[in-house]
């Protein structure tokens, strides 16, 4: 996905699938992989409707994010 901000562009990535099936551990050895390449990972719990809504407000509250 590409997320338009003012005159920047971030690119977002998204998993699914059923539970157990690695989803966690592909984004966490990405992340890990990666780590040099981006300046900022998110995590956002998207289990229900409710702890999405929880994880992006909780992301709103964090100091200094570009």
């Amino acid at each position: 996905m590409r997320l338009e901000l003012g005159n920047e562009t971030a690119l977002t990535q998204a998993i699914s699938g059923l539970g157990g099936v690695g989803k966690t551990q592909i984004a966490a050895e990405f992340a890990y992989r990666q780590r040099n390449v981006y300046e900022t990972i998110l995590w956002v719990d998207a289990e229900s409707e409710g702890s999405l809504a929880n994880s992006v407000s909780e992301i709103t509250l964090l100091p200094d994010l570009p």
